[in-house]
Protein backbone atom coordinates (compact mmCIF):
# COMPACT_ATOMS: atom_id res chain seq x y z
CA UNK A 1 0.00 0.00 0.00
CA UNK A 2 2.46 2.48 1.07
CA UNK A 3 4.67 2.07 -2.56
CA UNK A 4 1.47 2.70 -4.35
CA UNK A 5 1.15 6.15 -2.67
CA UNK A 6 4.75 6.67 -3.02
CA UNK A 7 4.25 5.58 -6.73
CA UNK A 8 1.27 8.10 -6.95
CA UNK A 9 3.32 11.10 -4.90
CA UNK A 10 6.10 10.21 -7.81
CA UNK A 11 3.59 10.13 -10.95
CA UNK A 12 2.21 13.31 -9.74
CA UNK A 13 5.94 15.15 -9.50
CA UNK A 14 6.70 13.75 -12.32
CA UNK A 15 3.06 14.63 -14.38
CA UNK A 16 3.92 18.53 -12.76
CA UNK A 17 7.54 18.42 -14.22
CA UNK A 18 6.39 17.64 -17.65
CA UNK A 19 3.53 20.24 -17.52
CA UNK A 20 6.01 22.86 -16.77
CA UNK A 21 8.25 22.05 -19.14
CA UNK A 22 5.37 22.17 -22.10
CA UNK A 23 4.52 25.45 -20.49
CA UNK A 24 7.77 27.07 -21.34
CA UNK A 25 10.56 28.74 -18.78
CA UNK A 26 10.04 29.93 -15.75
CA UNK A 27 10.62 33.70 -16.03
CA UNK A 28 8.89 34.70 -12.69
CA UNK A 29 8.49 33.71 -8.98
CA UNK A 30 5.41 34.73 -7.09
CA UNK A 31 6.28 34.67 -3.24
CA UNK A 32 3.16 34.60 -1.37
CA UNK A 33 4.67 33.55 1.70
CA UNK A 34 3.65 36.19 3.56
CA UNK A 35 0.07 37.15 1.56
CA UNK A 36 0.39 40.53 3.17
CA UNK A 37 3.78 41.41 1.74
CA UNK A 38 3.63 39.25 -1.70
CA UNK A 39 6.61 39.84 -4.37
CA UNK A 40 7.00 39.15 -7.65
CA UNK A 41 10.98 37.86 -8.58
CA UNK A 42 12.92 37.67 -12.07
CA UNK A 43 14.38 34.30 -12.66
CA UNK A 44 17.08 35.37 -14.99
CA UNK A 45 15.32 32.65 -17.59
CA UNK A 46 15.48 33.54 -21.14
CA UNK A 47 12.02 33.72 -23.13
CA UNK A 48 10.54 30.71 -25.09
CA UNK A 49 10.17 33.70 -27.84
CA UNK A 50 11.73 36.32 -29.07
CA UNK A 51 9.06 39.04 -29.46
CA UNK A 52 9.36 43.30 -28.96
CA UNK A 53 5.86 44.36 -30.08
CA UNK A 54 4.62 45.77 -26.89
CA UNK A 55 6.07 49.08 -25.24
CA UNK A 56 6.36 48.99 -21.10
CA UNK A 57 3.30 50.85 -20.79
CA UNK A 58 1.60 47.75 -22.01
CA UNK A 59 4.03 45.52 -19.64
CA UNK A 60 3.00 41.52 -19.28
CA UNK A 61 0.70 40.03 -18.05
CA UNK A 62 0.30 37.06 -15.75
CA UNK A 63 -2.74 34.75 -16.98
CA UNK A 64 -4.70 32.70 -14.28
CA UNK A 65 -2.63 34.48 -11.04
CA UNK A 66 -5.55 34.27 -8.74
CA UNK A 67 -8.13 31.24 -8.04
CA UNK A 68 -11.60 31.73 -7.38
CA UNK A 69 -13.25 35.08 -7.85
CA UNK A 70 -9.88 36.32 -8.18
CA UNK A 71 -9.09 39.91 -7.13
CA UNK A 72 -9.99 43.18 -8.24
CA UNK A 73 -7.05 46.16 -8.23
CA UNK A 74 -9.45 48.65 -8.44
CA UNK A 75 -7.92 50.31 -10.86
CA UNK A 76 -4.23 51.13 -11.26
CA UNK A 77 -2.41 50.05 -7.82
CA UNK A 78 1.59 51.39 -7.49
CA UNK A 79 4.06 48.87 -7.11
CA UNK A 80 7.65 49.29 -5.89
CA UNK A 81 10.96 47.28 -6.69
CA UNK A 82 13.55 47.03 -9.62
CA UNK A 83 11.45 44.70 -11.70
CA UNK A 84 11.92 44.87 -15.21
CA UNK A 85 12.01 43.65 -18.92
CA UNK A 86 14.66 43.33 -20.77
CA UNK A 87 15.49 45.97 -23.14
CA UNK A 88 14.70 48.99 -21.13
CA UNK A 89 15.83 50.46 -17.62
CA UNK A 90 12.31 51.14 -16.66
CA UNK A 91 10.75 49.26 -13.79
CA UNK A 92 7.31 47.90 -13.69
CA UNK A 93 5.77 50.75 -11.20
CA UNK A 94 1.98 49.70 -11.36
CA UNK A 95 -0.37 46.49 -11.26
CA UNK A 96 -3.78 46.06 -13.10
CA UNK A 97 -6.10 43.96 -13.46
CA UNK A 98 -10.28 44.14 -14.63
CA UNK A 99 -9.07 45.21 -18.50
CA UNK A 100 -9.95 43.06 -21.50
CA UNK A 101 -9.96 39.72 -21.22
CA UNK A 102 -7.65 39.40 -18.38
CA UNK A 103 -10.23 40.21 -15.84
CA UNK A 104 -10.16 39.55 -12.13
CA UNK A 105 -8.04 36.11 -12.49
CA UNK A 106 -4.91 38.11 -14.25
CA UNK A 107 -2.50 40.67 -13.26
CA UNK A 108 -1.27 43.27 -15.72
CA UNK A 109 2.71 44.61 -14.66
CA UNK A 110 3.02 47.94 -16.80
CA UNK A 111 4.74 50.85 -16.42
CA UNK A 112 3.32 54.40 -15.61
CA UNK A 113 5.78 57.82 -16.65
CA UNK A 114 8.25 55.62 -18.55
CA UNK A 115 11.31 57.33 -19.63
CA UNK A 116 12.85 56.04 -23.59
CA UNK A 117 12.96 53.70 -24.51
CA UNK A 118 10.04 52.41 -23.80
CA UNK A 119 10.16 49.22 -25.63
CA UNK A 120 10.07 45.70 -24.23
CA UNK A 121 12.94 43.87 -26.08
CA UNK A 122 12.56 39.77 -25.41
CA UNK A 123 14.77 37.42 -26.60
CA UNK A 124 15.22 33.57 -25.94
CA UNK A 125 19.07 34.05 -25.11
CA UNK A 126 18.90 36.93 -22.79
CA UNK A 127 17.02 37.54 -19.35
CA UNK A 128 13.56 38.01 -19.92
CA UNK A 129 13.36 39.77 -16.51
CA UNK A 130 15.87 41.57 -14.05
CA UNK A 131 14.91 42.30 -10.70
CA UNK A 132 11.80 42.34 -8.03
CA UNK A 133 9.33 43.83 -6.50
CA UNK A 134 8.10 45.18 -3.22
CA UNK A 135 5.29 43.42 -1.63
CA UNK A 136 2.21 44.20 -2.32
CA UNK A 137 -0.89 43.11 -0.25
CA UNK A 138 -3.05 40.89 -1.44
CA UNK A 139 -4.25 39.33 2.09
CA UNK A 140 -6.99 36.88 1.63
CA UNK A 141 -6.36 36.49 -1.93
CA UNK A 142 -6.47 32.67 -3.17
CA UNK A 143 -3.58 31.91 -6.37
CA UNK A 144 -3.45 29.15 -7.97
CA UNK A 145 0.13 27.41 -8.86
CA UNK A 146 1.36 28.76 -11.74
CA UNK A 147 0.20 30.15 -14.87
CA UNK A 148 1.57 31.82 -18.79
CA UNK A 149 2.98 35.18 -19.01
CA UNK A 150 1.69 37.06 -21.43
CA UNK A 151 3.16 40.19 -23.54
CA UNK A 152 0.56 43.42 -23.73
CA UNK A 153 -2.03 44.16 -21.32
CA UNK A 154 -5.04 42.22 -23.37
CA UNK A 155 -7.12 45.17 -23.52
CA UNK A 156 -6.16 47.01 -26.72
CA UNK A 157 -2.46 48.34 -25.98
CA UNK A 158 -0.82 46.63 -28.74
CA UNK A 159 1.10 43.51 -28.00
CA UNK A 160 1.85 40.32 -29.97
CA UNK A 161 -0.28 38.43 -26.95
CA UNK A 162 2.75 36.09 -27.30
CA UNK A 163 3.21 33.16 -24.39
CA UNK A 164 6.98 34.58 -23.09
CA UNK A 165 7.45 31.72 -20.62
CA UNK A 166 5.18 30.96 -17.21
CA UNK A 167 5.30 32.54 -13.59
CA UNK A 168 5.34 30.19 -10.75
CA UNK A 169 4.01 30.41 -6.74
CA UNK A 170 6.65 29.54 -4.18
CA UNK A 171 5.14 26.55 -2.51
CA UNK A 172 3.31 27.69 0.49
CA UNK A 173 4.83 26.47 3.81
CA UNK A 174 2.30 23.38 4.51
CA UNK A 175 3.04 22.31 0.47
CA UNK A 176 6.80 22.60 1.26
CA UNK A 177 6.07 20.26 4.92
CA UNK A 178 4.11 17.70 3.03
CA UNK A 179 6.60 17.15 0.20
CA UNK A 180 9.42 16.80 2.87
CA UNK A 181 7.49 14.44 5.17
CA UNK A 182 6.34 12.03 2.21
CA UNK A 183 9.70 11.93 1.52
CA UNK A 184 11.08 11.26 5.31
CA UNK A 185 8.51 8.40 5.13
CA UNK A 186 9.85 7.06 1.98
CA UNK A 187 13.40 7.21 3.42
CA UNK A 188 12.61 5.17 6.38
CA UNK A 189 10.99 2.96 4.77
CA UNK A 190 13.39 1.69 2.24
CA UNK A 191 15.75 1.54 5.21
CA UNK A 192 13.20 -0.92 7.41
Amino acid sequence: MSRKILAIVAATGLAATAANAQQGPVLLIVDNTDASNVTFIATGAAAAVNDSSASIIGGVSLLNLFADAGFATGGSQVIGGDLSPNGTANNYNRILNGIGTLGASGLNLWTSGASAPTGQSFTTTDPAFTGATTGFDFSGVLFNSSGDIVIGDTAGIPGSGAVLGTWQLIPTPGAAGLFAIAGLIGARRRRA
